[in-house]
């Protein structure tokens, strides 16, 4: 059961990862070729939109299943969870007959409660491995292989992080984890005294890029 639930999951986050493509117009002069063009694009689409259901179909459970997804909160009670679980339920239980439970635990007691559920064997099917060990989770047999699941469901993601960031998650070999977003996530900036802004005059609100920094910084004179 825990391979189809990650299964179905894998394939929700493809789902959303599929973009489409259009076809532009042409001159008559190369109608009868355009037209050529688009109706073995147009067969192509219809393809892939054909085998996407196929797919989606082999997902759907014949009874619905329920998937446990666990994450952190900053304590104070979380509001819209229903509305949030009945609009995933929504689109969930059509494609796979399944629907959600989310589940936010404090940040002060993740740890310790997700030590728990992962020791004790309570259903958990997705969740954030974060303030515990991951492979100690890995070892232990608490998480499970997807390495055979990302290959068949998981292109979409493939796509997105590259084998580089997904291969991060890998213990012994094996898959168990995929980065999320934020890791990938980074910033860059400038530090300036205001003391010496107001000492050359310089106009720093007005620096919105490097060849902002650049005109302003080459005003400086002693």
């Amino acid at each position: 059961m825990a391979k189809r639930l990650v299964a179905m999951l894998m394939a929700a986050a493809l789902t959303l990862s599929l973009a489409a493509c259009g076809n532009g117009g042409s001159s008559s002069s190369t109608a009868d070729s355009s037209t050529s063009s688009e109706s073995s694009a147009s067969d192509s689409a219809a393809a892939d939109s054909s085998d996407a259901s196929s797919e989606a179909e082999d997902l759907k459970e014949s009874e619905l299943v329920t998937l446990n997804i666990v994450t952190m909160s900053g304590g104070k009670e979380e509001s819209g969870i229903a509305q949030v679980e009945e609009a995933m339920d929504k689109i969930l239980e059509e494609k796979f007959n399944v629907n959600v439970k989310l589940s936010f635990l404090p940040y002060s007691s993740y740890a310790d409660q997700i030590s728990l559920m992962l020791s004790s064997g309570e259903g958990v099917d997705l969740l954030p491995v974060y303030m515990v060990n991951y492979t100690a989770c890995a070892d232990s047999g608490q998480l499970y292989p997807m390495d055979d699941l990302i290959e068949k469901y998981g292109q979409g993601i493939i796509e997105q992080l590259g084998w580089d960031n997904i291969n991060c998650g890998r213990v012994g070999g094996e898959l168990f984890g995929l980065t999320e977003g934020r890791d990938l996530a980074a910033s860059q900036g400038f530090e300036y005294r205001l003391d010496l802004a107001e000492k050359y005059n310089l106009d720093m609100d007005s620096v919105k890029t490097l060849e902002d920094l650049h005109d302003v910084l080459v005003t400086i004179k002693e």
